[in-house]
């Protein structure tokens, strides 16, 4: 079962939250609200951002999106214009005010959603899909991820038959709650057909609680509880 269910979402209440927080009356009109605003992100600048937040308040109309990104300085834009643009953007499209918090990825080689939009955009500039999944391999294992798993599956090549092709190196305890994976999908339009890209990235194994919308910081990563505990002591 864990090997087709999603991990994030498998995980979901024990080591990983939503990236979405709201009460809403009209769930359906907020969910709307939510893909358009992730649209308009992930069309303009979908190389760079990593996650997405979006909280509402229930006193106030005002929603609030926090936007993880490799390059805050190319999403914010001279003097804040680019950033100024999605927002006038966003509330022409909800009528609804919006306030944008810029967060920046500590290590974006080991975020699954950079690594698939990384080589889906190689596989659309028609480079090559091995040497594109096997530096993305490298760098996420010398960055100390305990190990990635990358799928190609379609018309790779533009070969006649479809067909999936599997990179990994390290181990995907998928079945492991505490296990922190990182996980994406993305699309490559080709002229021969899409390309679907998946990718698994192990970070580590989470003990205790942390904070579930924010990146945690890499001097908890790997400490045990009784390893925080004797700090607290000392």
């Amino acid at each position: 079962m864990a090997q087709k269910e999603n991990p994030i979402s498998n995980r979901l209440g024990y080591i990983k939250g939503w990236e979405a927080n709201w009460y809403a009356k009209n769930p359906k009109q907020a969910l709307l609200e939510d893909i358009t605003i992730r649209k308009i992100f992930h069309t303009a600048l979908g190389r760079i951002i990593s996650r997405i937040f979006i909280e509402r308040t229930t006193s106030v109309n005002v929603i609030v999106i926090t936007v993880h990104s490799s390059k805050p300085g190319l999403l914010i834009g001279p003097s804040g214009k680019k950033i100024q643009e999605f927002k006038n953007k966003i509330k022409k499209k909800i009528k609804k005010d919006v306030t944008i918090n810029v967060v920046e990825s500590n290590t974006p080689e080991l975020n699954a959603r950079l690594i698939a939009k990384n080589i889906a955009d190689q596989i659309e500039a028609r480079g090559s899909y091995k040497r594109a999944a096997k530096r993305a391999i490298e760098s996420a294992q010398r960055l100390g991820a305990g190990g990635i798993k990358i799928y190609i599956s379609g018309r790779v090549g533009g070969v006649e038959i479809a067909r999936s092709t599997k990179f990994s190196k390290g181990r995907i305890p998928t079945q492991t709650f505490r296990a922190d994976i990182s996980f994406a999908t993305e699309e490559a339009h080709t002229t021969y057909g899409v390309i679907g890209v998946k990718v698994w990235v192990f970070k580590h194994l989470v003990y205790g609680k942390r904070t579930i919308t924010l990146d945690e910081p890499s001097s908890n990563r790997n400490r045990s509880n009784k390893d925080r505990m004797k700090g607290r002591k000392k």
